[in-house]
């Protein structure tokens, strides 16, 4: 059996805008650059072009094996890492939150990560149900500010896992 489909109204009309600078803000070597009311439609790739003359001969030989690895760095100092909670009010719930936590090692200008900790399914925001729209932390002198927005609004205790380094 074959199904053919066909449109039961006119094809859509084909609508083109310049989003590019107005005309009177081009240079004038752009000038003839400038918009116009023909729509471009860019078509299949063509031919290949003809190749290019031979280059001339290296100056080397063949390339020889691989020297030995290099002398491994030292190791990085570990990352400063914690649990925080996140202690929304309780009530109608709330769209967005922030608060400051205390870290302490953690200094401005750190690279600071937060996600949800994994919890048992049993808690009253487990992180596979929580409607987190964003979620960030900024490094202070001590502390973390974390930032969350939701799509939905959310209460009650969020536990969240950190590092920063």
């Amino acid at each position: 059996m074959t199904l053919n489909l066909m449109w039961r109204q006119p094809m859509p009309t084909l609508v083109t805008r310049w989003r590019g600078p107005e005309g009177g803000m081009l240079p004038s070597a752009l000038a003839p650059l400038a918009p116009s009311t023909t729509a471009a439609v860019v078509g299949p790739p063509g031919p290949p072009g003809l190749a290019g003359p031979v280059g001339p001969a290296g100056a080397s030989g063949a390339q020889g094996p691989p020297g030995p690895p290099g002398v491994p760095g030292a190791p990085g100092p570990a990352p400063l890492t914690g649990e925080i909670t996140l202690n929304l009010p309780q009530g109608d719930g709330v769209w967005e939150h922030q608060s400051s936590h205390a870290a302490p090692g953690v200094a401005p200008g750190m690279t600071v990560f937060v996600a949800p900790k994994p919890t048992p399914e049993t808690d009253e925001n487990d992180p596979e149900l929580l409607d987190i729209a964003s979620l960030a932390a900024l490094a202070e002198s001590g502390s973390l500010r974390v930032t969350l927005a939701c799509s939905a609004p959310m209460s009650g205790p969020i536990l969240l896992q950190w590092s920063a380094y």
